[in-house]
């Protein structure tokens, strides 16, 4: 659902299943955010986000967490761009989207 969200939303995306996969694609990819649920096996969002901020070369990229305990952990994460509950909107994507692009405008 949220890849055609961003789709339709006239984003490219490209997928990730697993965390090592998310660094990696990172790496390799000019990427303006990276949206992650934090509830993902073996490297969860927290370990993401850790790994991320430990590269000079990726500690830029902005991220969102699209989960179910979202909310719960918002105040636990600093960082973050968006802490979105699932099950999620087109409209909660599109906020996100102006949201990162805003960041973008203020640097």
């Amino acid at each position: 659902v949220l890849i055609k969200y961003l789709e339709d939303l006239g984003c490219r995306v490209v997928s990730a299943a697993t965390g090592a996969e998310v660094i990696q694609l990172a790496k390799s990819y000019p990427v303006d955010l990276i949206t992650m649920d934090m509830l993902m096996a073996p490297m969860n969002g927290y370990e993401i986000v850790q790994q991320l901020q430990s590269d000079p070369n990726l500690k830029h990229i902005p991220y969102a967490f699209i989960s179910v305990i979202a909310k719960d952990i918002q105040n636990k994460i600093p960082g973050a761009l968006a802490f979105i509950n699932k099950p999620i909107t087109k409209d909660d994507v599109a906020h996100l989207l102006h949201i990162c692009q805003a960041q973008r405008k203020a640097f």
